[in-house]
């Protein structure tokens, strides 16, 4: 099963999640397990900086647009909030996913931090997230992870990105949220309301006839332009 999931937060830990893939106002990335394939996304900082002390330096993220924040988290499948300590990043995701009412997830942080976050978020929406001490853990878990997918009810495509390949035509990347998708489909562009065929589709940069609800897709569209 292919599983989408946010990771907001300390996004560091994304360099261990699998391989990288698109980035722009997202960064993603994609892991193949024996069970399907996890893609990672997490919203990206403008800026980096470096505090140095006497006796250690340490990387601070700026936090990300809240914008883009939500736009990750509502993409996903899964939420999860990584925190090497409790940065305000941290302190934000908590806030964003209380706010969406995400009852579901996990936390990934070192072990002696597990009593912290559990203490500020049993009064949220995220009482109930899973404590895990690292990535492969967070993999582990999300493994074995069964999600409900309506892949018969009507086709909903969510399209992230937009470009236009010589050759090939207006090309878009997204996740099939609901139905399934097939090749030469036609479907309604939103907000244009334009009509378009689908011409094809790639799963994980594999050419592929159609596919369900859960999917990472790339597609050739025709009639978009």
């Amino acid at each position: 099963m292919d599983i989408t999931v946010a990771v907001l937060g300390d996004t560091e830990i994304m360099k261990d999640l699998g391989k990288s893939g698109t980035t722009n106002d997202i960064a993603m990335r994609n892991l193949r397990t024996p069970g399907g394939v996890l893609t990672f996304v997490a919203p990206v900082s403008d800026k980096i900086f470096e505090e140095q002390s006497s006796s250690k330096s340490r990387r601070n993220y700026i936090s990300p647009k809240i914008q883009v924040m939500a736009q990750a988290a509502a993409m996903a499948d899964i939420r999860v909030i990584s925190a090497v300590s409790l940065t305000p990043a941290v302190g934000e995701a908590i806030i964003l996913l209380d706010e969406m009412k995400s009852d579901e997830g996990f936390f990934v942080a070192p072990s002696h931090m597990h009593d912290a976050l559990r203490n500020i978020s049993k009064e949220t929406s995220l009482k109930g997230y899973v404590l895990v001490s690292s990535a492969q853990e967070l993999v582990e878990k999300l493994s074995g992870v069964s999600m409900e997918r309506d892949s018969e009810g009507s086709l909903l495509v969510t399209v992230d990105n937009c470009f236009e390949v010589k050759g090939v035509g207006t090309v878009v990347l997204g996740l099939v949220k609901r139905g399934t998708l097939k090749q030469y489909d036609k479907a309604v562009l939103y907000p244009s309301g334009k009509e378009i065929s689908v011409k094809s589709i790639q799963c994980q940069d594999e050419d592929v006839k159609s596919a369900g609800p859960g999917s990472r897709v790339g597609l050739a569209l025709k009639g978009a332009g």
